[in-house]
């Protein structure tokens, strides 16, 4: 007797040391390739399963009840937790239970898998019959039997029902589930033990339903394989490619065969077992058909929420940012609530239940966080909103959480006095906003004031020179305490003229400071158009043949030959001299003066019914450019010293042309013919 109990030691210690975590395929001698369980029991050692006694599985050898179920509480992924539990009071004769095995056995009673009768009597050193496995099997997978069927679909169904009519819904549940069934005869066999080879099939179906065992598992595509340097890359269901490299004595199946490494191809559907090095020991090809992704968790925070019907979330994780597309049927909680996908925000924290690229549940966290950046835009909506461009250039919008505390340079401050251009650090949680701090920006702008305007709030608009050459108006509110300055004199909008050049400073874009001189301007030219209005003004051609127009002031001094006139008596074609306040005449003396002039360019037109010449390039770019008028009588043209008609000019003369400006037209008086056409 004593001898026995020694063996059994000795083995179960065997069967113990053994179970240590794989370094390649299973060093079974007697598991070849051609035994019917040979790649279940591979896989099985591959996850740490099932174990052997040396270099021997035996296979054919029944396995004992409390095996079974320590190979449960592995295939389930709990034997981390069995090392504090204890069998309870309610279990009798635990000192009959392997003292090794006994954690992993408190931890079954306790997880509901051991129960009943077998808390009175376990016999854990019995070998376990095939209904005994079937309950086992269907309380580790969470089946209960109050809600299950007690017909069998067996043709020896009577035998379990004479023995353990109550075991019957454990049976069928795992018949249902595909884990058991019956021989080639449709017999059950209920009575029969369970071979350690059996086992292990039995436990690769169960793993394959549950999917528990991931950490060392990756389920993907072949997206490369180097069979040259043992290795693999994969694409698992996150999308990410994963380099495996392939132990020596890895073993590989396809088409449930054992293959090499180089034959599997780029596309291949696999599922890798790695070991403690991260090296691949087990490879398996599964039907396209077949293949289903692991589920994988991936924890990181939400950079961008898209999509409203099919929605995709770009999560970064420590690896890198990835973006997912949500399931229609995903489930979201946010903060422990349920929630929808319009509940997810840019900077929560979330883990990601991801199948395939596809998330179908999402964990959200709101958490408090910093951000800087500067306001883009201001919405003063319900609830009011702020739009933030942060150091990536990327804009994001928050709302103002309705208890948030705003400060402008030091100061409490409503929405209101924020304004795109300010600098910002903001406390956020999810999307909103609880504190804020706002720095102000100054600014400086010079340019010829336009007009004032006085409502809905007082503005200054200027032409401002926005590039080389290039002159816009530009629209500046002004704040309603701003200094105002015009030549040196304190003054407000009202003494501003249009013309003025002014100076402005800038706190938040809006003015602050404002510097404004007048300049005198002293032009002198013909009128070409005096319109009146309200506002009356002149429009000339100076000197220089530029257009220039000018408001009359109301007070403005007019004179015609030193006499006091109205802006009724300006005549187009009057020559007038000016003397302007910025654009507005406070000075004008008008009188009939025919002045004389002369123009230099090559004849590019001739029309000879209307007799009028267009110069093609005068030296003077003027308004006279549109035509020369030439007199059938009054007009002397002169060509190398001759007197010469009109219709001796030719297009490509060039000519100097003396005679009266009159608005748009040169009344030519001499046209002198200094280099002919060629």
């Amino acid at each position: 007797m004593r001898g026995r109990k020694a063996v059994a030691a000795v083995t179960l210690l065997v069967f113990l040391l053994t179970l240590a975590g794989p370094a390649g395929a299973a060093p079974f001698k007697d598991m070849n390739s051609s035994h019917w369980a040979n790649k279940d029991v591979t896989k099985m050692y591959a996850k740490g399963v099932v174990a052997g006694y040396g270099d021997e599985y035996r296979p054919n050898q029944s396995i004992s009840r409390e095996q079974v179920i320590v190979m449960l509480i592995r295939v389930l992924g709990l034997a981390g937790e069995a090392s504090a539990q204890s069998l309870p009071a309610t279990f009798r004769n635990p000192e009959a239970v392997s003292k090794d095995f006994q954690p992993i056995i408190a931890l079954a009673v306790n997880k509901g898998i051991i129960s009943g009768g077998d808390l009175l009597d376990f016999r854990p050193r019995d070998s376990a019959k095939r209904y005994e496995v079937a309950v086992f099997i269907a309380r580790a997978m969470g089946f209960d039997a109050g809600a299950g069927s007690s017909s069998l679909p067996f043709t020896d169904a009577k035998e379990l029902n004479d023995w353990a009519p109550w075991a019957a819904p454990y049976v069928r549940y795992v018949y249902d589930q595909g884990i058991m069934s019956g021989d080639v005869n449709g017999a059950f066999r209920p009575m029969d033990e369970v071979t350690r080879a059996e086992m292990a099939a039995l436990l690769s179906r169960v793993d394959a339903k549950l999917g528990r065992l991931t950490a060392n598992t990756i389920k993907g595509e072949a997206y490369s394989v180097s069979p040259t340097v043992n290795s693999i890359l994969v694409q698992d269901g996150s999308g990410q490619i994963i380099t495996v490299p392939v132990a020596a004595d890895a073993a590989i199946y396809k088409d449930n065969k054992p293959v090499g490494l180089q034959q599997l191809q780029r596309g291949d559907k696999l599922e890798v077992i790695k070991n403690a090095q991260g090296q691949g020991v087990y490879l398996e090809v599964i039907p396209a058909d077949a293949f289903v992704y692991d589920q994988v968790q991936v924890n990181g925070t939400v950079e961008a929420v898209q999509g409203i019907n099919v929605v995709s979330l770009t999560v970064r994780t420590a690896g890198g940012a990835t973006t997912y597309t949500l399931a229609g049927n995903v489930e979201v909680t946010v903060d422990g609530l349920p929630a929808k996908t319009a509940d997810l925000l840019v900077g929560q924290e979330v883990t990601l239940t991801v199948k395939g690229n596809t998330v179908v549940e999402v964990v959200a966290r709101n958490v408090e966080r910093e951000i800087y950046g500067e306001l883009d835009a201001v919405s003063l909506g319900l609830p009011p909103s702020l739009t933030v461009v942060d150091g990536a250039n990327k804009r994001t919008t928050y709302t103002i959480g309705s208890g948030a505390r705003i400060e402008l340079d030091g100061s409490v401050v409503d929405p209101s006095a924020l304004v795109a251009g300010q600098q910002i650090r903001a406390i956020v949680k999810g999307n909103e906003i609880s504190r804020l701090w706002a720095t102000s920006f100054t600014g400086e702008a010079v340019g010829t004031l336009v007009r004032a305007e006085f409502a809905p709030v007082e503005r200054v608009v200027l032409k401002v020179e926005t590039a080389k050459g290039v002159y816009s108006e530009v629209t500046y509110e002004v704040e309603r305490n701003a200094r105002i300055r015009r030549d040196g004199s304190r003054a407000t909008l009202r003494d501003l003229v249009p013309g003025d050049e002014v100076e402005l400073v800038l706190t938040n874009g809006k003015v602050t400071e404002l510097y404004a001189e007048l300049v005198e301007v002293r032009t002198e030219g013909r009128v070409i158009a005096v319109t009146l209005a309200y506002t009356p003004s002149l429009t000339i051609i100076d000197n220089q043949g530029h257009e220039r127009t000018f408001t009359i002031a109301p007070d403005a001094r007019l004179r015609r030959d030193r006499v006091r006139i109205a802006v009724e008596d300006l005549r187009v074609d009057d020559y007038v001299t000016i003397r302007a306040e910025g654009q507005t005449i406070v000075d004008l003396r008008a009188e009939d003066r025919v002045v004389s002039d002369y123009l230099i360019g090559t004849i590019g037109e001739i029309n000879s019914r209307a007799r009028v010449v267009v110069l093609e390039d005068p030296e003077e770019q003027t308004r006279f450019s549109v035509g020369i008028y030439v007199d059938q009588y009054d007009t002397r043209i002169i060509k190398f010293g001759y007197d010469i008609d009109f219709n001796e000019l030719e297009v490509g003369d060039k000519i100097i042309v003396v005679g009266k400006a009159e608005s748009y037209r040169f009344l030519a008086e001499t046209i002198l013919v200094i280099s002919a056409a060629r």
